[in-house]
């Protein structure tokens, strides 16, 4: 009887456990599909937060290079704003306003780049005033080498010896012009011939003798006749411009005389018998209520 019940229990037993055996089965399965599932899903959140930490990253960097950009443009403004305060003001007007200018042009060279330069030279727009200058673009001029060669080209001291030469042998003083103004115009022939000689080796004979020298005999020979037929043997042009001037009053006080005006008095620093000395442009130049005048000044 002990063997029938035990033979009767083992079927049941198989039967419970086919019968819970698929209950398992699934209850495994959906676990391992769970399973799988956070396995699929765990790369995936894993890439977002690596995406969207280079994201963050390339985001900083260009937030940093944007400031850092921001403060280069600053200091590179203020840097040129106090280049540019500290250059003369360009007008075409004479040159030695282009020597001027091209010497500043060259010391503000020394403190910037070569990448610098068009930007810098774009901006030296407000220091070109005047008519002469105004067909000037300063987009055609990448470097300041070459904005000053077209300078110098086109109003500097670019005239070669023997055109200096020739004109200084012809030198002489035009009609209704004053002692200051003729020698106004030799002071800057007189630089010109200073320019050339530093360029080139002497060209002519005469450039191995003093400049002064050849400058005074042109101040003198060159005079109008009747101030130079009265003027005694100076050694030096500083004489020979005080003499003129003072022979220049004379005949002009004679003129008045044979005419029934008043008598001319002088200024006493350009020689200018129109005003007295406390009007004259030079004398409000050093005061500082005006500019320089200009030789084209006629008091």
């Amino acid at each position: 009887m002990q063997l029938l019940n035990q033979v009767a229990k083992e079927p049941e037993e198989e039967e419970s456990t086919e019968n819970s055996t698929p209950d398992k089965q699934g209850n495994e399965l959906k676990t391992q599909e769970k399973d799988e599932t956070q396995e699929k899903q765990q790369p995936v959140s894993s890439t977002m937060g690596t995406e969207d930490g280079k994201n963050n990253a390339i985001k900083k960097e260009e937030q940093t290079k944007a400031a850092f950009n921001a403060t280069m443009a600053e200091s590179l403004s203020s840097l040129f704003k106090n280049l540019l305060s500290g250059i003369a003001i360009f007008n075409g007007e004479s040159k030695r306003n282009t020597t001027r200018f091209i010497k500043d042009l060259k010391l503000a060279k020394l403190s910037i780049s070569p990448s610098q330069e068009s930007e810098f030279v774009r901006r030296l727009k407000p220091n070109l005033v005047g008519p002469k200058i105004d067909n000037i673009d300063l987009t055609d001029y990448s470097t300041i080498h070459s904005l000053c060669d077209f300078l110098n080209k086109t109003f500097g001291f670019n005239k070669t010896q023997i055109a200096l030469i020739t004109e200084l042998a012809q030198f002489h003083q035009r009609e209704n012009e004053t002692i200051y103004e003729y020698y106004s115009r030799l002071k800057d022939l007189s630089e010109e011939l200073e320019a050339a000689q530093r360029r080139n080796k002497p060209e002519h004979i005469f450039f191995s003798q003093n400049i002064q020298n050849l400058c005074l005999n042109a101040f003198t020979e060159g005079l109008i006749e009747k101030i130079r037929i009265r003027m005694s043997k100076v050694g030096c042009m500083t004489e020979a411009y005080n003499e003129a001037a003072q022979i220049e009053l004379e005949v002009n006080n004679q003129r008045d005389r044979r005419e029934g005006g008043q008598i001319s008095v002088s200024c006493a620093l350009c020689g200018k018998t129109s005003h007295k000395i406390t009007e004259c442009d030079f004398f409000l130049a050093i005061k500082g209520k005006t500019s320089e005048p200009t030789l084209n000044d006629q008091g």
